[in-house]
């Protein structure tokens, strides 16, 4: 197995340098993060320290550079049950194609495999940020989670999003860098 490379960004010590990335991402897009906020005991899914929780929009975020395994799985499901918010698993590539897996509560009958992949939208009437579920459409308008029911529609390709991942995809730490 190889080792991820500890970075340091933001006044934080992230455990790679994806995760790092991410927030780059996070901190271009001005939604606030807190890195490893607490541990927590999930009881048969055992010990899990969640990666991000963005407090605005209320959700958990676990980085895994690839796709996630059961137990990863079964732990973000255990965390939504006992937190009762939302969580998410970011995995893959870096960039406008990562894929995001939400978990939400729901009938516990449903498998995970049939929770949806969500990507980032901008609306480009009113500036607000979203998660949505693929299928996604462009046709989909703002909505009240975004901030306003300002009639604009969502895009996974405005401006906002893509200086993010822009900004986060450039972002070096070697050599005493930080990250800008």
């Amino acid at each position: 197995m190889i080792k991820a490379i500890e970075t340091r960004y933001n006044g934080y010590r992230f455990r790679s340098r994806l995760e790092a990335r991410w927030a780059v991402f996070f901190d271009t897009l001005g939604v606030a993060y807190e890195y490893e906020k607490e541990g927590y005991d999930l009881g048969d899914a055992g010990w899990y320290l969640p990666d991000f929780w963005l407090p605005q929009i209320k959700l958990w975020v676990e980085i895994k550079p690839d796709e996630p395994g059961p137990r990863a799985i079964n732990k973000a499901i255990a965390l939504v049950q006992q937190s009762r918010q939302w969580a998410s698993i970011y995995y893959g590539q870096f960039g406008q194609g990562t894929r995001l897996k939400l978990f939400y509560l729901t009938d516990p009958s449903v498998p995970h495999d049939q929770f949806p992949e969500v990507i980032w939208v901008e609306c480009d009437g009113c500036g607000g940020l979203s998660v949505v579920a693929l299928p996604y459409s462009t046709d989909e308008f703002c909505r009240p989670n975004c901030g306003s029911n300002c009639g604009g529609r969502l895009r996974a390709d405005g401006p906002r999003i893509l200086d993010a991942y822009i900004a986060a995809r450039s972002a070096r730490f070697e050599h005493g860098e930080h990250g800008r």
